[in-house]
């Protein structure tokens, strides 16, 4: 019942007119700029009605009023607001400026603030230039975003998929030969088993909990595996069924407590009954997958008191995990950011991939490995060239394409751009959406870097913290939403379906498209002489012309020109690799022999890993409470009873988290956690986490597994600190 009280709050919060604005877009068709699950208006691809009140909250947001010029006015005031109260101030409308000292932000034309940032860029050498780009964009806008860096000169070009699934992207890519999840939605009513591991759907996905309880109720095994148990995971209220609404449904039939960072021991334990237990599909590991012999002989050889140490995991446990999965025919793994946020984190990739390839779980139906990305076109991001190391392959395209010789070496990832920005060597810093301040680690070391970059950038659609540190120059650039974006725009979803969005609402004030922003930079630079006869080329004139540059370029996008809202073109099929044939040397899947990490705690500290809650949105956070866990608050710290019995401190007791990076005066709260993890939300907890120790393919950050210890605040600390406030 809560959750369809929060889908009719989200809706009415907004008022009159964004109720009217939001029931147009979903007539429409519209794809959710939400999660990457990929709606369109109230329906999923496969026709089904939904409802979710994390996609009618976004939709909400775009539908705010202007923000008052007075408001932009007051900088100090700016800084001190909450995220949420930032969004509420209303949308970004006019191009404004603000200069090192000013007082606020100054309200110009197009003209002024196109020429002051193309001069910019004019006196600023190509590598000292970064690119960062969130989901919410367009594929159209994303494609012209890279083409423009890569014409201009640099591959520093990264996007938002950094802070949470590049490990996905690089560990499927190493076994598969593609960086997408192999299978589908409709996959979700064809396997007998779901692994859903490192995962809070409910919070940040409850789209996909209506699939997961309808999978469960025909008698499918669901196995949850996290460290927490959350509540929304055991049993969840879908707002589009009446039943869910009054009963409930039935998530998991199977709770796994794994350790943090103890999923490579507990998957290799599975693997290790299989094999002892003639469970493996040896057939599909002997012609469709390369490197098996040298993973199960490590995983053989491993004690089994090794795994159950790494994991936390009962053999006994592990061992009926292994034979439900023996005896299921069709499996699927899905998996979250307990997953990728480690030092290890493309390792843990590795090893689902193994876990599926163990029985042949890849290339068919109702099996594969599912990656539940974040935001509504990350996965559409990293089709469009958006990072920094692109392959070979599809710079020559682009090359072909457009008669240019194009830099060969890789770039910047977003991170890197940040610590360059530390030593002075990042000078323009261009920010198509997103939030870098409160979406990296150590936020004192983020902030004090991304002051010292003297120019930066933001095409948006809300003010957020990252656009008021003061920055010698700070341009901020008002973006069209999709649905707003004059002739419309397309995304991928986390299924690889590409779906269009029609423009179905008036452009706010003089909002722009994004895509049109770099075609009219790219014209000023060409006409102050840099790279001319390059950046000349980007002379589009509408989302049709770009859509057929896309699909002259990217593969798999050769239906996109012509797209109408309510169709879709699948790239790659229901289920990729379909027959276990990978797009490899030899056509056969890479297993790695991924190696037990060291995840041990030492005695007396805790595990710290950083939360979302309902009332948020990736770095956007709406309210303070946080249904599903039960908290009213945000400045709170997750503690097992027992754990908090040993440090002698009861509910809302103010306690002291200390890292490495920072420390935080919090209040504890008593949680159905394993003992020797604590959780904190994000981003408040990021100044605990440290800047460096990300994971080592990928540089995603370590989000899971910082080491912290805990105390009980004394007086003396109680009056130096607030709640949520780092002290010395």
């Amino acid at each position: 019942m809560d959750t369809i009280l929060n889908v009719t709050a989200a809706m009415l919060a907004q008022g009159p007119r964004a109720v009217i604005e939001q029931v147009k877009v979903l007539r429409s068709g519209g794809v959710c700029t939400g999660c990457s699950l990929g709606m369109c208006g109230t329906k999923d691809e496969l026709g089904e009605f939904h409802l979710c009140y994390q996609g009618l909250r976004r939709l909400g947001e775009s539908a705010f009023p202007p923000i008052v010029s007075k408001e932009l006015a007051h900088m100090d005031r700016l800084r001190r607001m909450s995220s949420a109260e930032l969004s509420r101030l209303g949308r970004v409308v006019y191009p404004m400026i603000a200069e090192e000292g000013s007082q606020g932000f100054e309200i110009v034309s197009w003209e002024q603030a196109l020429d002051l940032i193309a001069a910019a860029l004019a006196r600023t050498a190509p590598e000292q230039v970064s690119f960062y780009v969130s989901g919410r964009s367009s594929n159209e806008s994303i494609y012209v975003a890279q083409l423009f860096a890569r014409m201009l000169g640099t591959n520093n070009v990264d996007n938002c998929s950094r802070y949470c699934h590049a490990p996905s992207t690089y560990g499927l890519s190493e076994v598969f030969g593609t960086g997408s999840g192999t299978a589908s939605l409709e996959d979700l009513d064809a396997a007998d088993l779901i692994f859903l591991i490192g995962s809070n759907a409910p919070g940040q996905h409850p789209r996909v909990l209506s699939n997961l309880a309808r999978a469960r109720a025909r008698g499918a095994a669901i196995v949850v595996v996290n460290p927490i148990v959350e509540r929304g995971l055991v049993r969840y209220s879908i707002p589009s069924s009446l039943k869910s609404i009054l009963f409930g449904s039935r998530i998991a039939s199977h709770y796994v407590r794994v350790k943090v960072g103890g999923d490579i021991a507990f998957m290799q334990g599975i693997v290790k009954w299989l094999a002892e237990n003639n469970g493996l599909d040896r057939d599909f590991l002997h012609q469709r997958a390369e490197g098996w012999a040298a993973l199960e002989s490590a995983v053989r050889a491993t004690p089994w008191e090794a795994l159950v140490e790494s994991s936390g995991v009962a053999r006994e446990q592990i061992s009926a995990v292994g034979r439900l999965y023996a005896s299921a025919s069709r499996a699927l793994a899905m998996y979250c950011m307990g997953i990728t946020h480690h030092t290890y984190g493309t390792e843990n990739v590795k090893m689902v991939c193994n876990l599926m390839l163990a029985r042949g779980n890849v290339g068919k139906p109702g099996a594969g490995v599912i990656p539940i990305r974040g935001h509504s076109n990350v996965q559409g991001s990293g089709s469009m060239l958006m990072y920094p190391a692109v392959k070979e392959e599809m710079i020559r395209r682009l090359e072909s394409r457009y008669g240019v010789t194009l830099s060969k070496a890789p770039g910047l990832k977003a991170p890197e751009m940040i610590e360059r920005g530390a030593r002075g060597l990042t000078r323009l810093l261009y920010m198509i959406g997103g939030n870098l301040v409160d979406a990296s680690p150590d936020t004192s070391f983020t902030e004090a870097a991304m002051r010292r970059v003297p120019i930066l950038v933001a095409q948006t659609v809300h003010l957020n913290r990252s656009m008021l540190l003061g920055n010698k120059m700070t341009v901020v650039l008002p973006a069209q939403p999709r649905h707003e974006q004059e002739g419309g725009g397309s995304t991928e979803s986390n299924w690889r379906q590409v779906r269009f969005s029609p423009q179905v609402l008036p452009p706010k004030g003089a909002a722009r498209p994004e895509w049109w922003i770099f075609v009219q930079l790219a014209e000023r630079l060409a006409k102050l002489g840099v790279r001319g006869e390059w950046l000349s080329k980007l002379s589009f004139t509408g989302v049709a012309d770009i859509q057929r540059e896309i699909a002259a370029v990217i593969p798999g996008y050769e239906g996109l020109p012509g797209l109408k809202p309510g169709e879709t073109l699948r790239v790659g099929g229901r289920s990729l690799h379909e027959g276990g044939r990978f797009p490899r040397a030899g056509g056969k899947a890479r297993v790695f022999a991924v190696r037990l990490p060291d995840n041990a705690v030492p005695p007396g500290k805790f595990a710290l890993i950083t939360v979302r809650a309902d009332g948020q949105f990736n770095t956007e956070v709406w309210n303070d409470r946080d249904k599903l866990r039960g908290t009213k608050r945000r400045d709170v710290v997750h503690l097992s009873p027992a754990d908090a019995a040993r440090l002698g401190v009861a509910e809302g007791a103010a306690v002291i988290v200390r890292s490495s990076a920072g420390q935080a005066r919090v209040v504890a709260h008593l949680a159905d956690i394993r003992e020797g993890v604590c959780a904190m939300y994000f981003p408040e907890a990021n100044r605990l986490v440290p800047f460096s120790g990300g994971d080592e393919s990928t540089a995603t950050p370590n989000f899971k597994g910082t080491v912290v210890e805990i105390e009980p605040a004394t007086a003396r600390r109680a009056l130096a600190t607030a709640p949520g406030v780092e002290s010395a």
